[in-house]
């Protein structure tokens, strides 16, 4: 997602930063657009898309969320050690960049 007034924007560019489908990409913004978690508008520099940005609302619910996430991490990396936490983040970096291929 673009911040909002930024050019670009669109799903395809999107969809490629997450790595699915444009049309699974579409779908799932226009779930949170639905949802009050996005805003869409069109892109003043390029008329065939548009700009996508977090509500209001979503943005003030971030921190809540974002708190969630951690407090979750730290419940299931209980009992590792930073060498294994390291190792866990080194790994699964080597997991992204096999999906890249």
């Amino acid at each position: 997602m673009q911040p909002k007034g930024t050019p670009g924007g669109g799903t395809p560019i999107e969809a490629k930063w997450v790595r699915v489908e444009q049309p699974t990409m579409a779908e799932l913004l226009a779930r949170m657009e639905r949802d009050g978690v996005v805003q869409r508008e069109p892109n003043p520099a390029d008329a065939r898309g548009s700009l996508t940005s977090l509500t209001c609302t979503a943005r003030q619910r971030w921190p809540e969320g974002k708190a969630a996430l951690m407090s979750v991490e730290q419940d299931v990396m209980a009992g590792f050690s930073t060498k294994e936490k390291e190792q866990r983040v080194r790994l699964l970096q080597r997991v992204v960049e096999n999906l890249k291929r």
